[in-house]
């Protein structure tokens, strides 16, 4: 008899174990900030007891620019606009995660080089008509010290998902809004931009194009919503 009670208490323990194990990753902790959770997962969780907020960036205000060469310095620079974008932060302001969308209809060229936005628009390079939009989001991020953050975010072109890491600095100083600067490069024929590739037609020589493009990003925030 001892030993079938000790079965059944052994029995409940593992059913309790394997239901909190389960039901663990649908928590989010709105005391803490569980920055190892991704930007979608926190935005889609909170409840109505969450001290932060979500705040969405200012469309006006905020930036997107581009740099990209050929071998033989020939350089391309332009904006392209977000249609949309949320930074969650704490109650004490502190950035948890953040996504934005990106209009890529709206690229654009620092000298109107009509021919280089169309190209820029085409099946040769992002192909806009088909991928209208790109995305990035945060996926994990730590505060290192004040204003300054480390990211790790996954930023979608052409339908093509791959990790890039980020440095995030925050500029306080203005008592109306908050603003969220980073600058980063990707490599294009990842997200299969591959016209006039240096790594993939070598042949090219100096008309090659580079396959590192730069981006300055910045978001601006009001700091009471």
């Amino acid at each position: 008899m001892k030993n079938f009670i000790i079965f059944i208490v052994v029995i409940i323990i593992i059913i309790l174990g394997v239901s909190i194990f389960n039901n663990k990753e649908e928590i989010v902790d709105n005391n803490q900030q569980n920055t190892n959770l991704s930007s979608a997962v926190l935005l889609s969780n909170i409840s109505d007891d969450f001290k932060g907020r979500v705040v969405d960036i200012d469309l006006a205000s905020s930036s997107l620019t581009w740099f990209a060469e050929k071998i033989a310095i020939v350089k391309h620079t332009g904006n392209v606009k977000f249609s949309d974008g949320k930074v969650l932060l704490s109650k004490e302001g502190e950035i948890l995660g953040g996504e934005v969308i990106v209009d890529m209809s709206t690229i654009d060229e620092s000298k109107n080089n009509e021919t280089v936005i169309k190209h820029l628009k085409s099946g040769d390079f992002f192909d806009v008509e088909k991928y209208p939009t790109s995305k990035l989001v945060i996926t994990h991020i730590e505060k290192q010290s004040d204003g300054y953050y480390l990211a790790e975010a996954d930023l979608t072109i052409r339908d093509i998902t791959a990790p890039v890491e980020l440095t995030l600095n925050v500029d306080t100083a203005n008592e109306n809004q908050m603003e969220i600067n980073t600058k980063f490069n990707v490599n294009r024929t990842v997200y299969g931009a591959n016209f006039g590739s240096e790594s993939l037609f070598a042949e090219l020589g100096d008309k090659a194009i580079r396959d590192w493009v730069d981006f300055t990003v910045t978001l601006v925030l009001p700091k009471e919503i």
